[in-house]
C-alpha cells in the first residue's frame, strides 16, 4: 500500500507462515506402540497355543496307540504263552514305529539282523535299486478290482484289512503254492511271519531251497477277499516265533506301501503288486486246486 506521507514510497507487508506440522502429543505415540505390542503378543500367543495343541494331540494319539498295542499283546501272550520280556520288547518296538515324524529303523526289509553273522541278511540289496520305474498297463488306483483281486492302498484301508496278528493265506502268483502267515508288526508295510515250520518250508521252496531278498508277486487272502501284494523271502530282524524255523520275519507290501528305514516306495515291490493284480485271471485255476 502507498505511504500517505510520501507518494513515491510504498510499504510492503509480508506474512511468513510455516508448513512444519505440529508435533503429536506424546501420549498418542505411546498409545500406538502399545497397541502394536499387544497385537504382536496376541499373534505370538495364538501361534504358541496352536503348536501346543497340535503337539498334545499327537502325544495323546501315540499314548492311545501304545495302550492299544499293549492290550493286544497281553491278549496274545495269554493265548500263546509268550514270555513277558519278549512282549515288552514288542511294545517298545511298536512305540518307536508309531513315531511317523521321526521314523526309526526298527523293522522292515532294510534292517539288519543283529543276532546273525550272515552278511546276506544284514541289509536289503534291492533298496539300492533307484532306476526301476512302475511298468504297468493298468490304471493304478486304489479300490480297483480285477476279477477276484483287489488293488488296495496300504494307507487307505490296507493296514486295516490286514491288522496286527491277522492271519492270512498267501498264494504265490507264479507257482500257485500257498502258505499261512501272520502280520506281527510294521507301520509302512506288513512285517509278517510264517505260522509254522511247514509254512516256512514252503517259502524256502519258493526261493529254490534258500532264503532270498527277491520280490515275488503274491495274493493275500483274508476272509474271502484277495489282495494284490508282494513279498520278499529273507528272515531278518526281530523274531517272534521260535518254533517256525524262520529266524526273523519277512515283509509283505501292498499298493503304495513303503520301506521303514527310508519311508520311500520300493518300485520293485510295486511292480510285483501290479503283476499280481494284472494276472488275476489265473487265480481261479489256483483256487480250484486249493479247494480240492
Amino acid at each position: 500500500m502507498r505511504n500517505k506521507g510520501n507518494p513515491l514510497t510504498e510499504t510492503i507487508c509480508i506474512t511468513l507462515t510455516s508448513d512444519r506440522a505440529k508435533k503429536k502429543p506424546l501420549f498418542i505415540s505411546i498409545k500406538k506402540y502399545v497397541m502394536f505390542s499387544l497385537v504382536f503378543l496376541f499373534v505370538a500367543a495364538a501361534g504358541i497355543g496352536a503348536y501346543a495343541g497340535v503337539s498334545a494331540y499327537f502325544a495323546v494319539s501315540k499314548l492311545s496307540d501304545t495302550v492299544d498295542d499293549l492290550r493286544i499283546l497281553v491278549a496274545w501272550q495269554a493265548a500263546n504263552n509268550t514270555e513277558g520280556s519278549a512282549m515288552l520288547s514288542e511294545v517298545e518296538m511298536m512305540k518307536s514305529e508309531r513315531d511317523w515324524f521321526n521314523l526309526a529303523p526298527v523293522s522292515g526289509d532294510e534292517v539288519s539282523a543283529a543276532e546273525s553273522d550272515d552278511a546276506a541278511r544284514m541289509s536289503d540289496p534291492w533298496l539300492e535299486v533307484v532306476t526301476t520305474e512302475f511298468t504297468s498297463s493298468v490304471e493304478l488306483q486304489s479300490g480297483n478290482k480285477n476279477g477276484r483281486v483287489e488293488l488296495i492302498s496300504w494307507f487307505d484301508g490296507g493296514s486295516q484289512v490286514f491288522p496286527r496278528l491277522q492271519e492270512a493265506l498267501i498264494i504265490d502268483v507264479e507257482t500257485g503254492m500257498t502258505f499261512n502267515a501272520r502280520r506281527i508288526s510294521g507301520s509302512y508295510h506288513a512285517d509278517s511271519e510264517p505260522l509254522t515250520a511247514a509254512d516256512a518250508a514252503v517259502i524256502k521252496q519258493l526261493y529254490g531251497g534258500g532264503w532270498s531278498w527277491d520280490r515275488r508277486a503274491i495274493w493275500v487272502k483274508i476272509d474271502d477277499r484277495y489282495f494284490a501284494a508282494s513279498m520278499n523271502g529273507m528272515p531278518h530282524s526281530s523274531n517272534y516265533n521260535s518254533s517256525n524255523n524262520f529266524n526273523g520275519h519277512f515283509c509283505i507290501h501292498f499298493f503304495q506301501s513303503r520301506v521303514h528305514e527310508t519311508s520311500a516306495i520300493c518300485p520293485v515291490h510295486q511292480n510285483k503288486i501290479v503283476e499280481s493284480y494284472s494276472k488275476a485271471e489265473i487265480l481261479d485255476e489256483y483256487i480250484k486246486l486249493i479247494e480240492q
